[in-house]
Formats: structure tokens, sequence, C-alpha cells
């Protein structure tokens, strides 16, 4: 118990009153952004958007204007960008006893109308101009419209319900309620690893309407490390930010990363985690990271359904190039075969977490762990195809074609063939000025792939389509 006080004394909470607060906090708001709010300090800038600092009683302010006129149990859609409408509404819909069901303000209208029914959504709030994006849909209305709202009374908090990626489709809902005693040893171990401050900014590039980006929203609320909230900027403009606000942290997606090395980063002194999350991070994209912004990389692992699993430090990714990390505390690892049983140290198997919710959650994941701990996937269970009486995961193929030196990413989706049965089709992005041909690639990749990993299709382009947290978009390939 020890390295758990030592960890909150450091993050500021072991305080008077501080845990008061937590608990009341949890109590009265259960997890949400209105908790974080409300269990955070009382004064100081809450968050940095677009428009400048928001302090915390402005953020409580603008929370009472946004309270809709929702009843207990409803299910609000918000489809807001990273600025404070989003936190503001977010916290004002759970608090008046409704369900805030996260959108991604740039979703297609048709996997709108599809997660608008499936969710039963009764109103929608959404960013200005976007209004017409969900006529006939539900009622909606933008986040600034100022309305009567009933008179407040206390009430059971609404929850927070985030989507999936929807890499290979529409994205589905994950809801989950979890106990202090169930957070105290991963939020522990992270603060140890990457340590968030009270009053010092962290820089939060990934989307806040995803998991990843929602997590180091709330964080920086509750412990009152102002949240400086970058989602949707260019690269050059996150860097600038990180400098002007001197953020101890930036917390980012691969693509925005690799964005950012590109143009070789300025000295950030105040910078002391470089957080990556929400896609995979290749061994060569770590390299690069370490040149641009020195040994202070981190890769976050974990999903929507199973939690947050696994955390490589720069020393894991020295070590072992390409891992995910291991398990903080209180949360198990496990690779499983199909029987359920646990395989040997690299072996593969199915990915399960255990600890953040009762049994095993199997992620859907292929992967494997070292002798010590260290967690390698290897594609999703369900990627696998049979070509020509063979099995044939898409990681590998993909791996092979991103160790060439001119190829910034990969995705590989199947096709039918009449010879094999099923083969794979490569879309393949390209790094800025290259002059790389389909022919070369296939010289690459003889000799690395076997006959029936080769792809039968290769379609160099100069950017991949992708999801709002930076994975490739397999629906649009």
């Amino acid at each position: 118990m020890a390295d758990p006080l030592r960890v909150a004394r450091t993050a500021g909470l072991w305080r008077p009153g501080r845990w008061w607060r937590l608990a009341r906090a949890g109590r009265r708001y259960g997890p949400t952004l209105a908790a974080a709010i409300a269990a955070g300090p009382r004064a100081g800038v809450a968050l940095v958007d677009e428009y400048g600092p928001v302090t915390r009683a402005d953020l409580a302010r603008l929370v009472a204007d946004c309270s809709p006129a929702v009843r207990p149990g409803d299910r609000v859609a918000v489809a807001c960008s990273a600025h404070r409408g989003f936190v503001a509404t977010v916290a004002a819909v759970t608090s008046a006893g409704a369900d805030a069901v996260l959108v991604a303000p740039d979703t297609p209208r048709d996997r709108l109308a599809e997660i608008l029914r499936r969710e039963r959504v009764t109103l929608a709030i959404h960013d200005e101009g976007l209004g017409a994006r969900f006529a006939g849909l539900v009622p909606a209305r933008a986040w600034s419209a100022r309305i009567d709202a009933p008179a407040r009374r206390r009430r059971k908090p609404g929850r927070l319900v985030v989507l999936t990626s929807g890499s290979t489709g529409t994205p589905r809902a994950v809801t989950r309620r979890l106990r202090l005693r169930t957070l105290l040893g991963p939020v522990t171990t992270h603060l140890r690893l990457i340590p968030i401050r009270p009053g010092e900014p962290i820089a939060v590039a990934a989307p806040p309407h995803h998991g990843y980006g929602l997590v180091y929203l709330a964080a920086g609320l509750t412990l009152g490390a102002p949240v400086v909230l970058l989602a949707g900027r260019d690269a050059k403009e996150i860097l600038a930010a990180v400098g002007e606000h001197q953020a101890t942290v930036l917390c980012a997606l691969p693509v925005q990363l690799r964005r950012m090395a590109k143009l070789d980063p300025p000295p950030l002194p105040s910078l002391r985690a470089v957080v990556s999350g929400a896609a995979p991070l290749p061994a060569s994209l770590v390299d690069r990271l370490r040149e641009a912004f020195g040994d202070r990389v981190f890769n976050l692992y974990g999903t929507t359904e199973a939690g947050w699993a696994a955390i490589a430090t720069p020393a894991d990714l020295r070590a072992a190039p390409g891992t995910v990390g291991r398990a903080p505390r209180g949360v198990r690892l496990l690779v499983l075969d199909p029987a359920g049983t646990p395989v040997p140290p690299g072996e593969l198997g199915e990915v399960h977490v255990e600890g953040w919710q009762p049994g095993r959650v199997a992620t859907g994941d292929r992967g494997y762990l070292d002798p010590v701990g260290r967690l390698f996937l290897a594609g999703r269970i369900d990627d696998m195809i049979v070509s020509g009486g063979e099995n044939v995961f898409p990681a590998p193929v993909a791996a092979a074609l991103t160790a060439h030196p001119d190829v910034e990413d990969a995705v590989l989706v199947p096709v039918p063939d009449e010879e094999f049965g099923q083969r794979l089709r490569a879309c393949v992005q390209v790094r800025a000025g290259s002059a790389l041909t389909e022919p070369e690639l296939r010289e690459w990749l003889r000799g690395r792939l076997s006959r029936a990993e080769q792809p039968r299709d290769i379609e160099l382009v100069a950017e991949l389509p992708r999801t709002a947290t930076g994975k490739p978009d397999t629906s649009e390939v």
C-alpha cells in the first residue's frame, strides 16, 4: 500500500478534504466529467481550448447554462469537437440524469442514423453548423443554444456511453461503472510512470469523444492539471501549444505523432512524457519519436470494452521494440488458446484482461507475452483468412510492408480469389516525396512473406482514410 500512498501525495491527492471531495463527487455524479469537475480544485484554470483559458468557476457556470431539458433515463447524443462546449454539455447531460452518448462530429450520416437508432437517442446536441446532419433523424440543437431547463433536483446521475473506434464498421456502445478500489491500482501505476501534477498543464491531442482522450481529460480535471484541448489541430499547432503552455504530458495518436516527428520538433524542456494510444505504434515510429522527443515515449494499450490493459515505458520500448508493455497494478493480462487455457510465453493466443470488471474480458486481439510479461500484438482474431489452405493474418504482412523505408502505413483487407479462395489486398500510404512503385514494393516483399501472404493487389496512396482515433478505416479502403 506504500506505493499508492506515495503516488497520491505526489499527485496532490493526499491533502485535507481531497479524498472527501473525490468520494462525494463520485457518489453524486458517478464516473462522469461532472464528477471530475466537482472533484478537482475549486480555483484555477480547468482547460484551454481554441478560444482561450477556462477557469473552474467559468466552467461551472457554463455547465449550468448548458443544462438541457431532458428527463432521467433519456439518451442524448453529444456531437461536439474538442472545446469547452463538449465538456460542459457532457457534464450537464449526465448531471440531469440522462445518458450522454459521445459521437464523433464527422460521423457520416448513414452511420449516424444507425447509431442514433440503435442507442435509442432522443435528442442530439451538436456543434454550430451541424444541424442539417441530424435533420429528420432526431430533435437536435446547438450546444450554445440557451433554453429554459426545469429546476434541478437530486437524481441518479446519467452515464457516459463511449463508442468503439468503428475501424471496421459502425461504432458500438460500451458503458462501464467503475469503483474507486478498481481504479486505485491502475491510476497509481499511471501517475507513478507518467506524472500528472496539479497546476501543470497536459496537452490532449486525442479526441475526447473516445476513451483514450476522455480519460486524460477527466484525469486533468480531477487532479487540477489544466487540460489543453488540441484534437483537430495540425502537427505544427500541437507542438506550438505544448511549448506555449509548457505542457508536461502530451497525449496523442500515432498518426499525429508521426506528423510531429517529421517537423523536427523544437526543444520542449517542460515535456516529461509523450504518450501514444488508441492505435498501433510501429517499432519504426518509436525510433523516430525517440530521435524527435528524446527517451520519454510511452505506449498505452487497451480497448473500449476491456479497459486500459498495458503500458510500455521508454525502457520497455528500448528493450523490446513493438511491445505494448505490461499490465498496470490491479490488472492481469492473459493469452489463451481456443479452449480458454493460458498458453506459454512466446505462443500466440487471444488476449484477455482481468481486473476492470468481474471475470475475463476478451479483447479480440491476437498476441503473446514474453518471459517478463510484456505483451506483443499480432492482429485481430477475426482478421484471419484461409488462402490456398493456409491461415494468413494481416499483421505480419503489414509489418513487412511498413518495414520498407518509403512506407508510412498500410492496411489490408480480404478479397475473393478464384485460385486461393481469399487473398489480401493492400492499401499502402507512402512517404511524402517518395517515388516508390508497386513492382519495387513487390520485390521488397519477395522473400519476406510466403506465397499465400503476398497481397493480390497493392494500391499506393498519399493518405489512408482514418477514423477519429487515427486507425485506418478499413470500411473506406
